[in-house]
């Protein structure tokens, strides 16, 4: 008995792999990105209001 696994070892794993009918695409991931982008985006102008405001409201204390 080897310690090193035999060739036809190794490549028997490739016989694991999932078919091809059920692997998952990039198309499975449009959704979420785009989720994420409006997300991120929504949170962009949300902390620019806020900045924008604090701004304006501590222009206006100060005069």
């Amino acid at each position: 008995m080897s310690v090193f696994p035999r060739r036809d070892d190794l490549l028997s794993r490739t016989e694991q792999t999932l078919p091809v009918n059920d692997r998952r695409w990039t198309d499975g991931y449009l959704l979420p990105v785009i989720f994420l982008s409006v997300a991120g985006a929504g949170s962009a102008v949300w902390i620019g209001a806020i900045g924008w405001t604090s701004w304006r409201l501590i222009n206006w204390v100060i005069s």
